[in-house]
């Protein structure tokens, strides 16, 4: 199996489609706030175990961080290469486990970290500044997207057994 992202191109179609999504327009300021909902609200779902939408919440996700980003010098070939990178080092295998809920949870705790930077005034912790945040959380958008796709697709073209397939009739007559 062929890892999610294998060249900078396919990153650089995903932000194109970023770049297109209709989604709510927000200020920098209200990036936090926006973003807690956003988690929050799919974190609850989660809890309910109600059906989610994955791939309007990464493309929702994905819209808004880039949205912030593009407002900054921010180069998309320069990122596309920096998230190929990052995911050969890792491969598919730490995403598989818990799929999209593993990814939700990676952005829960971007989005933590983001509100902590921000309510100390900017003020950047350790050694991982807001922008660096902010890229991350554009890059698990883009690897939650492809993973939901990627099961979508797994899940389109596989066949169900029948019942009798996987308990044949033990020789009753």
């Amino acid at each position: 199996m062929s890892l999610l992202i294998n060249a900078p191109a396919d990153v650089m179609e995903i932000l194109e489609l970023l770049a297109n999504q209709k989604f709510i327009k927000i200020k920098e300021e209200d990036l936090v706030i926006t973003l807690e909902k956003i988690t929050d609200s799919l974190r609850i779902r989660v809890l309910a175990k109600k059906e989610i939408d994955w791939r309007t919440f990464f493309l929702q996700l994905g819209a808004i961080v880039l949205e912030i980003l593009e407002a900054f010098p921010f180069d998309r070939l320069h990122f596309s290469k920096f998230l190929v990178g990052k995911h050969h080092a890792y491969g598919d295998k730490p995403l598989m486990p818990w799929k999209e809920l593993g990814i939700l949870i990676r952005v829960h705790s971007k989005v933590g970290r983001l509100a902590n930077i921000s309510s100390n005034t900017g003020v950047d912790i350790g050694d991982e500044t807001m922008m660096d945040t902010i890229r991350d959380l554009l890059g698990y958008s883009i690897l939650g997207f492809l993973l939901h796709e990627r099961i979508k697709t797994q899940c389109q073209s596989q066949v169900i057994p029948s019942s009798e397939d996987v308990f044949p009739r033990l020789g009753r007559a």
